[in-house]
């Protein structure tokens, strides 16, 4: 790899038509002076460690990355240098893999095509229904079963809001609770004889998230949905929820029905 000295841009190119391994970088390489080298990595350095493993590691880019990619990669092959110092680390170290592999046009049409795939993805996105969960935390299998839940739903393209996974550190669970009914449009209590328990009485976590949600009930504002996951009806549905329709999910048969008919309820 050639070095000029006191240059004040760094640059990186591959000289198409020369015939080395692809293994290489081109005659055309880093331009950067003494006291720059310092904050920039080659590009031998930043993919080396893709290079020598037989399963790449895979650079996952965001949509706003994917576009920015696309623009760098089309700067280098119409100039054929590039300052990657100045761009993001996933978008920095893809561009390095993909001038290091040489196949920057087929690269180009595969990033439109993905980026075409994600803006439609996003955008059908801003209309998938928003399922908040509310349970009690009651032991470590009901969590488990919870989880699974809200799993199967998203796989049913229905978006979950769930404490284990939504709830940022640090804030408060009140907040939390207040924020995710409001936000959501539908409400799925997943109903234990424990659930029914803490509501009935009051107590817990249960009983306040059980308070904001009646004041639903009462403007019609949003639909609830009693889902039972252990016990009967009688054992574990709340009083106040008495006379709403749920879905009966508490054996293994009963569960796959039931996503389905969750599924023609929230996506209809």
């Amino acid at each position: 790899m050639k070095m000029l000295e006191n240059e004040k841009s760094i640059a990186f190119a591959k000289d198409a038509a020369d015939k080395e391994s692809s293994e290489q970088i081109s005659s055309k390489s880093l331009l950067v002076s003494d006291k720059e080298r310092e904050f920039y990595t080659p590009i031998s350095e930043l993919v080396n460690h893709d290079i020598q493993t037989d399963k790449p590691k895979k650079i996952n880019l965001t949509l706003d990355n994917m576009l920015l990619a696309s623009k760098v990669l089309s700067i280098y092959k119409n100039e054929r240098i590039l300052d990657l110092s100045k761009y993001p680390g996933p978008v920095k170290n893809y561009v390095a893999r993909v001038i290091k592999n040489g196949d920057i046009d087929g690269e180009l049409k595969r990033l439109n095509i993905q980026t075409t795939a994600k803006i439609f993805q996003e955008n059908s996105n801003s209309t998938t229904k928003k399922v908040f969960l509310l349970y009690s935390h009651e032991d470590n299998n009901l969590k488990k079963w919870v989880t699974k839940f809200s799993k199967d739903l998203e796989d049913k393209s229905i978006q979950t809001i769930l404490d284990v996974k939504d709830l940022a550190l640090g804030e408060p669970l009140s907040h939390f609770v207040e924020q995710s009914i409001k936000n959501c449009d539908y409400i799925i209590v997943i109903c234990t004889p424990y659930y029914k328990e803490k509501a009935d009485n009051r107590t817990g976590g249960v009983s306040y998230e059980n308070s904001i949600i009646r004041d639903y009930i009462d403007s019609n504002q949003k639909i609830i949905i009693p889902v039972l996951a252990r016990g009967t009806w009688d054992e574990s549905i709340p009083t106040w929820a008495l006379g709403i329709h749920g879905v009966d999910m508490s054996t293994k048969e009963s569960y796959m029905v039931g996503i389905e008919k969750l599924k023609a309820t929230i996506t209809e």
